[in-house]
């Protein structure tokens, strides 16, 4: 008895069901059925290929009528793995093939399937895949490790090259700011950094390029953003002596040179230390002076200071009047009369040659503890440390005793 197939075509796929009935068997009525159950597949198999991360190719098989899969992968002209299959009806209907153990080489690899069910359903499946497991060869220039800059009058451009079989990305940051992200496909190439927002400080500056199969190359950048001049932190000093030494401190992390002249001649230079000191000639006469100090760092960033001095080598006058007294047991009291001069800044106490204090005043006061003979002088000091000379000296003798009254 043959079915047309016409007559199935209105039946989805699945599992149906014929019912085969004879009602005469020859001079007999008898009545007889069969029941045949049939399996209707119009589906084609699926196949998909998939790589783990271990780097296994792996051909998925679909089909809930499996009857053979043949598969080869090759690279080129050779054949890397071959797989044929045949199988009776199973109830999954999927089949997971490892191709081979690893794929341990870059280059363009081919897989060729060809998958049948029960139905004579059949399908040819080609599939072509690369493999890249190198990461990217980049070279970013500059290439120093360390680069300054002064963001405000400078732009810092890198230029990056690359070279990788596959397409990638390109990333930029400084710390955690990203400055530059390219699109997948991108060819790497100059890049102008927007650098001005940022303050003075240490940044860390990466590259990163990382290929559509994952693999990356970082390199990685110490920059410095530096657009503040030295800072010259100068003494408040308005006299000087022929060989004295003017010291005053240069404050910056980058600093190059420091130099010191006097009407265009060079007093001091250094390249190190921020703590400079001028000794001033000892072969001029007295009179104003000025010197320029110039600090340069490394990116040229530049302060220019003029400081003025007058040279003193005169002393002041001496003071006059001096004397001593004791009105209380317990401290002895220097006065004096100033001295003559305008530009004394102040006075020394001296009793018995030992240094008793300074002071502006006329007035000094000195604790008294036993009896003796004392002598007191007083040097008058100018601006530019001249003392006074020829100092008059005055001497009283010290009693602590109360007088003795007898009645």
């Amino acid at each position: 008895i043959e079915v047309p197939s016409a007559s199935l075509l209105n039946l989805t796929d699945g599992k149906e069901k014929l019912e085969f009935s004879a009602a005469q068997i020859g001079n007999e009525n008898v009545t007889e059925s069969i029941d045949l159950e049939i399996i209707i597949d119009t589906e084609l198999p699926q196949v998909s290929l998939s790589i783990d991360e271990e780097w296994v190719a792996i051909a998925k098989v679909a089909d809930v009528n499996l009857s053979e899969v043949e598969c080869e992968l090759t690279r080129g002209t050779e054949v890397l793995a071959e797989y044929q299959y045949g199988i009776a009806q199973t109830s999954s209907g999927l089949v997971n093939i490892n191709l081979t153990s690893q794929l341990d080489q870059d280059g363009e690899y081919l897989l060729n399937c060809l998958v049948r069910d029960f139905a004579e359903n059949r399908l040819e499946y080609e599939q072509a895949f690369f493999v890249d497991k190198t990461a990217p060869v980049v070279e970013v220039t500059p290439g120093e490790e360390l680069i300054i800059i002064n963001p405000q009058e400078t732009e810092l451009s890198l230029s990056v090259s690359v070279e990788d079989a596959s397409d990638y990305q390109v990333f930029i940051n400084l710390n955690d700011n990203q400055l530059i992200a390219t699109d997948i496909g991108a060819t790497a190439g100059e890049y102008s950094l927007p650098l001005a927002a940022f303050s003075d400080a240490e940044y860390t500056l990466s590259v990163s390029v990382i290929d559509a199969y994952g693999n990356a190359t970082g390199i990685m950048k110490t920059l410095i953003l530096d657009a503040t001049p030295p800072e010259l932190q100068l003494p408040d000093q308005n006299y000087i002596t022929p060989g004295a030494e003017y010291a005053f401190d240069v404050v910056d992390a980058n600093l190059k040179q420091v130099n010191v002249y006097s009407d265009d001649r060079l007093l001091s230079s250094t390249t190190t230390e921020p703590e400079v000191l001028v000794t001033w000639p000892n072969n001029l006469v007295d009179g104003e002076y000025s010197i320029q100090i110039e600090a340069v760092d490394v990116i040229d960033n530049i302060t220019q200071v003029e400081v003025k001095f007058v040279q003193d080598t005169i002393p002041p006058a001496a003071v006059t009047e001096l004397s001593a007294e004791y009105p209380s047991s317990k401290e002895l009291l220097v006065s004096w009369s100033p001295s003559t001069s305008n530009d004394v800044d102040y006075y020394e106490v001296y009793v018995n040659d030992n240094y008793a204090g300074n002071t502006q005043n006329i007035l000094f006061s000195h604790p008294v503890t036993e009896e003796e003979t004392v002598s007191v002088h007083v040097i008058a000091f100018d601006f530019a440390g001249n003392e006074s000379q020829d100092n008059p000296v005055f001497e009283l003798v010290v009693d602590l005793e109360p007088p003795v009254i007898n009645l």
